[in-house]
């Protein structure tokens, strides 16, 4: 039996499998070992698909699943075709089934497109669909404000003991920023393009919209969302 154990956003991932995974470079500065975890995944290779009631996933080459999860409380079976051997074999590869927004977000954490810095007054975090100017944003301030950039593409937001947190994430796009920092939150600030410049402070329905559509929570999850806007 082989086992990854990962710490994301004070959570705490435990992977078990009846075969080799590897974990990777940015997946390794979130690696953290612990008695107790938050959730756990079991991985299993199959000659074939069980036919089990479970989430599926459908190779549209192949014209078959290749993979199947299925979860209860707490944890995830993902059960993998040995036909698409080497794929699986790599932690970054299974990413889509471990369907971290969704395990984070029922713990009230909540998983945004994002680039994450770290100023001296705390974190701020730029959320914009992709082309709006995340990246260059971060940029901006790590040239002009020595801003300490976290992640260009991902970031993990949540409140703790009524103090909001931004967390780093093992994955950043094509953005070669990525690192494990926690940090104060400041604030989330959404970008638009426009002939000049302008800030305001959003009304709370206007910014749930903005976190929702931000957020990388597949549409088979949505139904989350409203546990962390009661939270």
């Amino acid at each position: 039996m082989y086992e990854l154990q990962y710490c994301i956003a004070d959570t705490q991932l435990i992977l078990r499998s009846d075969f080799a995974i590897s974990s990777d470079s940015s997946w390794d500065l979130f690696a953290h070992r612990a008695n107790q975890f938050c959730f756990f995944y079991e991985c299993r290779m199959h000659e074939n698909i069980p036919d089990i009631s479970g989430k599926r996933y459908f190779d549209t080459i192949r014209q078959r699943d290749y993979a199947l999860t299925v979860e209860s409380e707490n944890q995830m079976q993902l059960h993998l075709s040995k036909e698409n051997l080497p794929w699986g074999s790599n932690i970054s590869q299974l990413y889509p089934q471990l369907a971290l927004p969704h395990v984070l977000l029922m713990r009230n954490k909540l998983l945004l497109h994002a680039s994450y810095i770290i100023t001296d007054q705390g974190a701020i975090v730029f959320t914009a669909p992709s082309g709006t100017g995340k990246s260059t944003q971060a940029e901006l301030w790590r040239q002009h404000r020595n801003a300490f950039v976290v992640n260009g593409d991902r970031a993990v937001v949540a409140v703790k003991d009524a103090q909001a947190y931004a967390y780093g994430f093992p994955l950043s796009g094509s953005s070669s920023d990525c690192h494990n920092r926690t940090e104060k939150l400041l604030a989330i600030v959404s970008l638009q393009q426009a002939p000049r410049n302008e800030v305001r402070k959003l009304p709370i329905g206007e910014a749930v919209g903005i976190l929702a559509n931000g957020s990388y929570l597949p549409e088979a999850y949505r139904t989350d969302m409203p546990a962390l806007i009661d939270a």
